[in-house]
């Protein structure tokens, strides 16, 4: 079988001032696959990235990929409780986490090797990949089973909207996101072209960014809402107008007032997208050669199609609102472990969304809020049901119930109501203090109201 490593030609990468060239980056993904190979005592398929952004994060992704092993993309900042519940579920042979100090591997130090037990014949893995988790809707979240086809798929039709050799793309995201890692790295390694790689920090302070890139002529720059908030405060930002082909905005809805003033102090068009993780991940964009419709989230990309269908599974007339339906090369195998689940999203080869939308009279779809039961922040996935069932096993705590409060930055924060076995100070201070200890930040409620 082939792999996705097969395929990939990535062009130059830009990372903290420095230039790694094609070469260079192939000998980084080879180094970590012989290391895999040569080291890797587990019978498990699984190997666990703790993807920041950082240079070694893309060979390592690659490596793991050609050394015939499923990458699991874990975010680096992940709460150690939701950790321990996903090493159980998926045991890894090893454990890569990237000392974002160095720019050179140190494998000794950042590959830890495991030593889990492995059964085989649970699910048949033998044509997938990526494993990201996600839809916790009923309180546990579900190892999503991307194939190299599915993975391949989206990232050529990325591809085919004007990236090439000669493409400069800059994904403003995190590489611990599909959405980040699919534009950032793996459609401009696909189609030749070059990429450059900003630093967590850069995400918050981006000015350094900016300047520094502003030379490069990028072609294809991608973000979210709350990124284009920082960035139009910046004067160099107005560079990207004389080099970008497309500007995009993913993870949720751009408000009209960030489009306008970019519009208006810079003269740069953001086109929206749209996707999910179990559709690996982008489903449509706004096209070069279309009318831009500035509420739209475009039309599908060529690897699939689009249905708005109602609660029967029939398909909607223009401009009435019901379920966003995609099916494509780009469609997930399903949940690891999870049929039922499985079966509840995907069937007549149509991937259920989750999410309301409709589309016009030209094809063009607009998202029109959420089905399930769901909190999107600044473009992370938090499901109350999930953060609800982690509450409860605080011995402090006696009911908990979490919900989305709209937010013009980040779409929604994360708000919960605590009830508490004793309601005193030190029993909410310390209930704080296990939520920073077991949970990841952004599933940490902005606001509590403890009784």
């Amino acid at each position: 079988m082939q792999l996705l490593t097969d395929f990939i030609q990535p062009g130059n990468v830009y990372f903290r001032n420095k230039v790694y060239g094609p070469d260079e980056i192939l000998a980084g993904i080879n180094s970590v696959a012989q290391y895999l190979n040569d080291n890797l005592v587990s019978k498990s398929p699984f190997i666990y990235l703790f993807a920041t952004n950082h240079v070694k994060t893309v060979c390592a992704y690659f490596g793991i990929i050609k050394a015939h092993k499923i990458c699991v993309l874990m975010d680096p900042k992940i709460g150690r409780l939701e950790l321990a519940e996903k090493l159980l579920d998926t045991p890894p042979a090893a454990c890569i986490r990237i000392i974002s100090e160095t720019e050179s591997f140190d494998f000794s130090k950042e590959i830890e090797i495991r030593k889990q037990p492995w059964k085989d014949g649970e699910e048949d893995l033998s044509d997938v990949c990526t494993m990201i988790y996600t839809a916790a809707d009923d309180g546990y979240a579900k190892a999503a089973m991307l194939t190299h086809e599915n993975l391949l798929a989206d990232a050529r039709a990325g591809g085919e909207i004007c990236v090439s050799a000669n493409s400069l793309t800059c994904g403003f995201l995190l590489l611990s996101h599909l959405f980040g890692f699919e534009v950032g790295i793996l459609t401009p390694f696909i189609a030749k072209g070059s990429t450059i790689i900003p630093e967590e920090n850069d995400l918050i302070r981006p000015r350094k960014l900016i300047s520094q890139i502003k030379d490069f002529y990028v072609s294809h720059f991608y973000s979210f809402p709350a990124g284009y908030y920082l960035l139009c405060k910046i004067p160099d930002f107005c560079e990207l107008s004389k080099s970008a082909i497309k500007i995009v905005s993913g993870g949720y809805a751009l408000k009209s007032e960030i489009r306008e003033r970019i519009l208006n102090k810079f003269q740069i068009q953001i086109c929206e997208g749209y996707g999910l993780s179990e559709a690996a991940p982008v489903c449509t964009l706004n096209f070069s050669d279309d009318p831009l419709k500035v509420k739209s989230i475009g039309t599908p990309i060529n690897c699939c199609e689009i249905r708005i269908f109602d609660d029967t599974n029939k398909e909607v007339l223009p401009k009435q609102v019901g379920e966003i339906c995609i099916k494509g090369s780009n469609i997930m195998k399903g949940y690891y472990r999870h049929r039922q689940a499985t079966n509840n999203v995907l069937y007549d080869g149509w991937l259920h969304s989750g999410d309301w939308g409709y589309k016009d009279n030209d094809g063009f779809i607009y998202f029109n809020g959420l089905k399930k039961r769901m909190i999107n922040y600044a473009g992370k996935k938090v499901y109350p049901a999930e953060v609800e069932r982690y509450f409860k096993l605080n011995a402090d705590v006696l009911e908990a119930g979490v919900f989305g409060a709209e937010n013009d930055l980040f779409n929604q924060t994360v708000n919960a109501n605590i009830k508490l076995k004793n309601n005193t100070n030190e029993i909410r201070e310390g209930f704080i203090q296990w939520c920073r200890r077991n949970l990841s930040g952004y599933k940490i409620p902005f606001k509590m109201e403890f009784s």
